[in-house]
């Protein structure tokens, strides 16, 4: 069902709800994903479920893993690029689940952004009114909207000051594109379990460097 999106005959609003609709099931707020990818996914399981989305081969972007010995198994992954179809391209970040399963590189970050041609030839952009009705679909009612900025928040209020965060702040914003030129976006993210998880990997892969030894 998704590829048909990658057809002209089909319209952008009908695309926006192949894209957005889960598999079967309407997904909670405890649940928020995109194309089916959650936070927390391991990068084979994201792998999958960009297969069942497109058929174009994805661009995989590594890194070194925390702990010196994990590296020659093969570099950790930090981050993946697909295009979807003719207007939508997804980015997914990943940090290495450190401690729990070092060497294993864990979804952090989604963001799926929809462009638009503007001369004319192409899917036209959905209004805010069109995209709405898809969104309320499978994600159920913003716990947070801004319909003047064309905002729309899920999950969790979006935590400013990581002092003030909570344990967890996993959310799921769309953003409207203020100018014809720019890109609506879709983003999943929980930047606190994230960054504890990246603090946890960086302050493993500084242990783990030889001390220096300087002569007197």
């Amino acid at each position: 069902m998704r590829k048909q999106c990658n057809r002209a005959s089909k319209s952008a609003v009908v695309c926006i709800l192949l894209l957005f609709a889960p598999y079967g099931v309407h997904a909670d707020n405890a649940k928020l994903d995109i194309l089916g990818i959650r936070i927390g996914d391991t990068a084979e399981d994201t792998i999958a479920n960009l297969a069942k989305a497109t058929t174009s081969e994805p661009s995989i972007t590594k890194q070194p893993c925390a702990v010196e010995q994990h590296t020659k198994r093969g570099r950790c992954i930090a981050r993946i690029d697909a295009r979807i179809d003719e207007t939508t391209l997804v980015e997914i970040k990943f940090v290495e689940d450190y401690p729990t399963r070092p060497g294993t590189s864990v979804v952090s970050d989604v963001e799926a952004s929809y462009r638009y041609d503007t001369d004319g030839k192409g899917p036209r952009r959905p209004s805010l009114t069109e995209y709405k009705p898809s969104l309320i679909a499978k994600y159920g009612a913003p716990i947070e909207s801004d319909e003047t900025y064309g905002r729309y928040t899920w999950g969790h209020v979006r935590c400013r000051k990581r002092h003030e965060c909570p344990p967890q702040n996993e959310y799921l914003e769309f953003r409207s594109a203020m100018r014809p030129i720019d890109s609506d976006t879709l983003e999943l993210a929980d930047p606190v379990e994230s960054g504890r998880r990246s603090r946890a990997a960086s302050n493993a892969a500084e242990a783990s460097r030889l001390v220096g030894k300087p002569k007197f």
